[in-house]
C-alpha cells in the first residue's frame, strides 16, 4: 500500500496544458509534477477550452479564408448533423462562384416533367429539383421530389431542400438560398427570415417577395427581333450579386441589408460581424430589391444573339466546345453586359431529356443550375423587346 501512495505521489501526465499556464514554464511534452498551489489539470483545461470559444475570429490572420468556408456558430454543424438537416444548407461547393479562367461542364437530366437532376460532366451527382406550382425547389439529395402524395398527384416538398427558384411573374424569377451568409453566421435573435418558426426556413409559396432569405439571382425573360428578319429569340437577362476581390466571397443580397445601404465592397463570408445599417425587422419595407439604378454590387448576363447566314439560310450560332449537338429553341449562350465577346454560360440540348450546362466564372453552380431551370418553364407571355 505504501508503494502505491509513493508512486501516486510521483504520478504526472505530460501535455500540453501546462505550456503558457501558472505553473507550468517547463518545454513542450516535458513531464512535470506540479507543485503544491497550482491550478489543477481540469481547471487548466477548462480555462484552455474557454479561452478558445471566446477567441476573436475577427482578425485577418496571415493567410485569410474569407470565402472558403460559411461561417458559422460553433457546434453548429454538429447540431445540423444531428438533425439530419445538415444538407438543407447550401454547400460550399454549389454556393462558391467558379473558377475565372477554365470552364465548368455539367449536365442537366430532364427526369419528367416536374424534375431535374444536375451532374458534374463526371456523372458526379450535384443537385436536384422538383417544380411545383411555378416554383423549383433545388436540393442537394439526388433522390429528392421522388415520392409522390397518395393520390398520384405531386406535392410540395416540406423539407430537404436548400433553394428555391421563385416565379414572380409569368418572364421573371428570383433565385433565393434557404440560409444566408450574412444572417446565419451565429444565432440571433433577427434573421431575414419572415416565419422561421412556422415554415421551412422561412419559406412558404404564398410569402412575398423579400421572404425567403438570401437572393442570389435576378432571371428575365423577353423575346428580341433578330436584326434583318423577322424572327423573334428568347432572350434571357440575369443579374447576380457581385463577386469580390477574393474570387470566392460575393456581395450579400439580404433583405435585412438593403442594397442601397449595403457598402459596395460587400460583406465577407466569413465576417463574423455586421453592421446593419437597416432596420433589424424582418418585415422591413425599406429593404425591397429593385434594380432600376446600376450600381457596382451586381454583374448583368445578357444573351447572345445569333446572327444570320445566307450560305445555310439560317441563324447560327458558335458554341463553346461543341458540347451542344441538337436544336432546340431553349438553346442559348449568356455574355457579360459591358462585354459581348465574353461567354459565360451556354445551356442547349444534348440528347433526349439531357442538356449541356457549361458556365464560368462568376457563376455559382446553384445560379447556373437555376437559370437552365428557367428556361426549362419558359412562358409565351414574355414580353417583346425591340
Amino acid at each position: 500500500m505504501a508503494d502505491f501512495a509513493s508512486r501516486k505521489n510521483s504520478l504526472s501526465i505530460s501535455t500540453d496544458f501546462n505550456n503558457g499556464m501558472p505553473g507550468g514554464d517547463g518545454p513542450k511534452g516535458e513531464s512535470t509534477a506540479p507543485a503544491s498551489g497550482d491550478v489543477s489539470f481540469f481547471d487548466k483545461a477548462a480555462m484552455l477550452l474557454a479561452n478558445k470559444l471566446l477567441k476573436d475570429d475577427d482578425a485577418p490572420s496571415g493567410n485569410p479564408t474569407w470565402g472558403s468556408v460559411i461561417k458559422r456558430e460553433k457546434f453548429q454543424d454538429m447540431d445540423l448533423l444531428e438533425s439530419g438537416n445538415a444538407r438543407e444548407y447550401m454547400s460550399e461547393e454549389s454556393l462558391s462562384p467558379t473558377n475565372a479562367k477554365t470552364w465548368t461542364y455539367s449536365t442537366v437530366h430532364r427526369i419528367n416533367k416536374t424534375q431535374y437532376k444536375m451532374f458534374w460532366n463526371n456523372d458526379q451527382f450535384l443537385l436536384s429539383a422538383k417544380q411545383h406550382n411555378g416554383i423549383f425547389y433545388i436540393s442537394q439529395y439526388e433522390h429528392f421530389g421522388e415520392s409522390a402524395a397518395p393520390d398520384g398527384t405531386s406535392s410540395m416538398p416540406t423539407s430537404h431542400y436548400c433553394a428555391v427558384l421563385k416565379k414572380t411573374t409569368n418572364n421573371s424569377f428570383k433565385l433565393y438560398n434557404c440560409g444566408c451568409e450574412g444572417c446565419d453566421q451565429g444565432f440571433s435573435k433577427y434573421t431575414c427570415s419572415n416565419d422561421h418558426e412556422t415554415s421551412s426556413f422561412g419559406f412558404t409559396e404564398e410569402s412575398g417577395e423579400g421572404a425567403d432569405r438570401q437572393l442570389l439571382a435576378d432571371i428575365s425573360h423577353y423575346t428580341k427581333l433578330v436584326s434583318g428578319i423577322s424572327s423573334e429569340m428568347r432572350c434571357l437577362n440575369v443579374v447576380i450579386p457581385a463577386v469580390m476581390e477574393d474570387n470566392r466571397s460575393r456581395v450579400i443580397w439580404c433583405p435585412r441589408m438593403c442594397r442601397g445601404d449595403t457598402p459596395t465592397g460587400g460583406t465577407p463570408r466569413t465576417s463574423i460581424k455586421t453592421e446593419l445599417v437597416t432596420s433589424p425587422s424582418p418585415h422591413s419595407k425599406k429593404t425591397k430589391f429593385t434594380f432600376e439604378t446600376p450600381v457596382s454590387d451586381r454583374v448583368k448576363l445578357v444573351s447572345k444573339l445569333p446572327s444570320w447566314c445566307s450560305e445555310v439560310n439560317s441563324l447560327i450560332m458558335k458554341f463553346h466546345g461543341g458540347r451542344i449537338r441538337e436544336a432546340s429553341a431553349k438553346n442559348f449562350m449568356l455574355v457579360m453586359d459591358d462585354d459581348d465577346d465574353k461567354p459565360v454560360f451556354q445551356f442547349g440540348k444534348f440528347s433526349k431529356s439531357k442538356f449541356s450546362l457549361d458556365f464560368r466564372y462568376p457563376l455559382a453552380p446553384v445560379q447556373a443550375f437555376a437559370i437552365g431551370l428557367s428556361s426549362c418553364s419558359w412562358s409565351a407571355k414574355s414580353k417583346l423587346n425591340n
